[in-house]
């Protein structure tokens, strides 16, 4: 995967102008290079199958190009033709000499003749490949195809400021989908501290009063004991100084409660057009992972004894009179703000591969560590195995690890507790202290039986005991444990790979993890993946890899009382769901989460890593 994970670097810092202005491409608005990176970025995924296709490892062609006279010696760079064979039978393509010129490539590519026309449809990622799509691959539903890989896209580039709108209904009422802006640079200042557990629910407006560059000096001396969250340029380029879920110095009072925004000026300037986009698509951002109001977006002066913001919305300094910058507000935050998270089929349990041109079934079987019949196995719809074409999806889930795999990065936990195979109530939580894991807190046993859960089916789980069985449906349980964590922060149990992440039914938000931990059950090596439900906010990507110990979301998403951990009428406290699970036969079966450091080695209790606050049984 390294020639792939090259070209997601190269194309991630590549400069579009420069590739248009070499190529004599029309000059392209700059605010649109993000979307024409997602979207090609994401060809590139479906065409290569991520880089692991013959034709991009032996050609450098990773979109899967045909050769046309017009690919030959443009930009400085070759574009010779090769014979090769896919799909649709054998054609000539481009072989590319380098990474580089297949990034140029792509783009004299599109702008040949069948293409024309695309420069006035570069809106969104969405707009640019619903109108070159059905002219690259016809009659495929291409564009559908690819814009299944736009979040991956987004998350290699790392771009998250590509806001999404939901065309008006015949109503007229509109809905936006947010992300956030791409921050130019994140420099930490040193004047924060903890907001204690206080919620995030206002958006406070400021201005500089000087350059940028100066503003930034300011935050970054510790001598000044002043911050703010984010900075945003005249150029719209946004610093982020402060973490969100730390608390800034800018406000005063409300400084635990709030998120700061300075705002390059000086006296007398305006907010410039491009300074008041990013900082409409920050707060509009900020309104959706935060839940925040409109009625809470306010200006400095609202709070303290300031000029502040000065006259970036044409109020007057010297007055409270603040009708332009709450007009302001009204026009631009009036709409539902729609959080960018996607939905999570709770039953899915199988990984799904897409077919790639230059696929044969043979190759997707090897490289999912499975041979031709076990792959056909799995997806018995299958009757003709040699007719597969681009765009297919096949199940290439096999949960067994070869005997010799030893993928573990990460060490034993060795809780000092064992966490209960009971039902917990606020008098028999157990506590203790670890220097990965935070302050925990265990409030619901291993698969306890509460009026609190939900009704559940019967399920096959393996307890302390080793032994897999079969829990009858039609109870009211918990799927494994239930735990709170102080402060907020979720942290990953084990390092892997982020395979799932958005809003399940039953479980609110919740993220799936592929462990790089691998579980034995009779004599066979499996892997294993936990998920962390009820979370307030994610703070990592679908495909993202995760360290243990990482911080990969907020706790917060539970419908109980928050901050807590007293049992309200009956309900549970606030709180994160952990399953730990893999997959068996076709059926998922849930394990305790601590029968792994069993298999790593360390006995639970023996407090290696960790203190023991406290113990009720």
């Amino acid at each position: 995967m390294t020639l792939w994970n090259d070209l997601v670097l190269l194309y991630k810092k590549a400069d579009l102008g420069q590739i248009f202005s070499a190529l004599n491409i029309a000059e392209i608005d700059k605010s649109s290079y993000d979307a024409l990176k997602i979207a090609s970025l994401s060809q590139w995924i479906l065409e290569s199958g991520r880089g692991t296709s013959d034709l991009s490892t032996l050609h450098y062609n990773f979109g899967g190009l045909k050769w046309r006279a017009e690919m030959l010696s443009f930009a400085d760079f070759s574009a010779e033709k090769i014979s090769y064979s896919a799909h649709d039978g054998t054609d000539f393509y481009c072989r590319f000499l380098s990474l580089e010129a297949f990034t140029a490539g792509y783009w004299k590519f599109i702008s040949r003749s069948p293409y024309k026309g695309w420069e006035k449809h570069i809106t969104s990622p969405e707009d640019y490949i619903n109108y070159i799509g059905n002219i690259y691959a016809p009659n495929q539903n291409y564009p559908e195809k690819v814009q299944e890989y736009f979040e991956e896209a987004r998350s290699l580039l790392e771009i998250t400021n590509q806001s999404r709108s939901i065309k008006d209904d015949a109503h007229g009422a509109g809905n936006d989908l947010v992300f956030k802006p791409k921050i130019k640079d994140f420099i930490k200042s040193p004047n924060f501290n903890s907001r204690r557990g206080i919620d995030i629910d206002t958006v406070v407006v400021h201005y500089t009063t000087d350059t940028l560059r100066s503003a930034i000096n300011t935050f970054k001396n510790p001598a000044t004991e002043v911050s703010a969250h984010y900075v945003i340029g005249k150029s719209g380029d946004i610093f982020q100084m402060v973490e969100d879920l730390d608390r800034a110095w800018h406000a005063g009072s409300i400084n635990s409660r709030s998120i700061g925004i300075e705002h390059e000026a000086s006296p007398g300037d305006r907010i410039t057009p491009r300074q008041e986009k990013s900082s409409i698509q920050l707060i509009r951002w900020l309104m959706a992972e935060y839940d925040i109001p409109k009625e809470r977006i306010i200006a400095h002066k609202e709070v303290n004894s300031t000029s502040c913001p000065g006259d970036l919305f044409g109020d007057k300094r010297d007055s409270k009179d603040l009708t332009n910058f709450k007009a302001w507000v009204d026009k631009n935050f009036s709409q539902e703000i729609i959080e960018n998270i996607d939905s999570v089929a709770p039953d899915e349990t199988e990984e799904i591969y897409i077919i790639q041109p230059g696929d044969t079934l043979s190759q997707v079987a090897g490289r999912h560590g499975m041979n031709l019949d076990q792959l056909l196995a799995l997806n018995p719809d299958i009757k003709e195995p040699n007719k597969i074409s681009p765009g297919q999806k096949i199940i290439v889930f096999s949960s067994i690890v070869s005997e010799n795999t030893n993928s573990s990065r990460s060490r034993p936990l060795a809780l000092p507790i064992m966490i209960s195979e009971k039902t917990l109530n606020s008098s028999t939580y157990q506590i203790f202290k670890h220097p990965l894991l935070g302050d925990i807190t265990i409030t619901g046993g291993y698969m306890e039986e509460h009026h609190a859960h939900s009704v559940k089916s019967a399920m096959k789980v393996i307890f302390l005991d080793g032994i897999i069985q079969k829990l009858s449906g039609g109870v009211r349980r918990n799927i494994g444990i239930d735990y709170s964590v102080a402060p907020t922060k979720v942290k990953a149990w084990y390092g892997g790979k982020i395979t799932k992440r958005g809003v399940e039914r039953g479980y609110g938000r919740r993220i799936h993890m592929l462990l790089d931990v691998l579980f034995e059950y009779q004599g066979k090596k499996y892997q294993i993946y936990q998920a962390f439900a009820h979370l307030k906010k994610f703070l990592v990507s679908r495909n993202q890899d995760v360290d243990q110990g990482e911080v990969i979301g907020i706790m917060g998403g539970s419908s109980t009382q928050r901050g807590t951990l007293e049992v309200v009428d009956g309900a549970y406290p606030l709180h994160v769901d952990l399953s730990t699970y893999f997959i068996m036969d076709g059926a998922r079966v849930e394990i305790h989460p601590q029968l792994l450091d069993r298999q790593l080695g360390v006995t639970s209790q023996s407090g290696q890593y960790c203190t023991l606050k406290g113990v009720s049984s």
